[in-house]
């Protein structure tokens, strides 16, 4: 674990996050992947997230000193755009 930017009380404020996302093979890991990335772009100061692909698993780690709203409401967005690249697949699946 990184040391904490702040301390209050002598208690970090920092929280850390990992989600990891296992898929059926690793090309539609990688498209889910590819489908998050544009959400990791512009993020508010103190919250970092790293992404990276192992075999067909999403690994998504988030660093944060922010609110723990800002990082619930992070997840979410997360969860949310890979619940509609899910939902684009199916799609794209069952008219192919």
């Amino acid at each position: 674990m990184k040391k904490p930017l702040l301390l209050i009380s002598g208690y970090p404020i920092l929280d850390e996050v990992e989600l990891k996302i296992h898929l059926e093979d690793n090309f539609k890991a990688t498209v889910f992947l590819k489908a998050l990335e544009p959400d990791n772009k512009v993020l508010p100061v103190g919250l970092t997230i790293r992404s990276e692909l192992s075999n067909s698993t999403i690994i998504i780690r988030i660093e944060s000193n922010v609110k723990i709203e800002t990082l619930l409401n992070t997840l979410d967005d997360l969860l949310t755009c890979f619940s509609t690249a899910e939902k684009c697949l199916r799609a794209i699946e069952a008219k192919g």
